[in-house]
């Protein structure tokens, strides 16, 4: 009895080997899979002496960006510790949760807004330990864009952990 059942369900699967339709057919038309490739896309335009593009921020160290540059100025690593002239950012290091949650915010935010942009450095200083500049993205000081979302206070505004901390 058993080989008999066996059988039957051998000539059933055999049978809808026919039916499926998603090993035996492909899945983009014809004409389309057949279709050359798009053209690449230009390369983008070079960029000024005072300008850098922007691949990713990889996190915070104290008050300062380390970003991961595609394109820079001369002099300037493709990562660099960059510190925003006169621009008060959340520190990963600080004393109250707040200010640690805000600084993480900070670089998820920016890695959303920056990635593949251009900014411009104004001012730029290069340093031991990074780079000193005034950032404008799009025409606008980095600083009005954050403080508007509550990431970035002005230099020598107060900090965001209650006294004490």
């Amino acid at each position: 009895m058993s080989r008999t059942v066996f059988g039957f369900l051998l000539l059933c699967l055999a049978g809808c080997s026919g039916l499926n339709t998603t090993f035996n057919k492909p899945y983009a038309p014809l004409d389309e899979v057949q279709a050359s490739p798009p053209p690449p896309l230009p390369p983008p335009p070079p960029l000024k002496a005072d300008q850098a593009r922007v691949e990713r921020v990889l996190g915070m160290e104290r008050d300062r960006l380390w970003l991961t540059l595609s394109s820079r100025p001369v002099g300037i690593a493709p990562q660099v510790l960059l510190a925003p002239r006169e621009v008060m950012l959340p520190s990963v290091s600080a004393g109250c949760p707040l200010e640690r949650n805000l600084a993480r915010a900070l670089v998820v935010y920016l890695n959303e807004q920056l990635a593949g942009q251009v900014m411009q450095l104004e001012g730029m200083a290069v340093t031991e330990t990074g780079v000193v500049a005034e950032v404008i993205l799009d025409g606008q000081p980095l600083l009005q864009r954050l403080e508007a979302e509550g990431l970035a206070r002005p230099l020598g505004s107060f900090g965001w952990c209650p006294p004490g901390h």
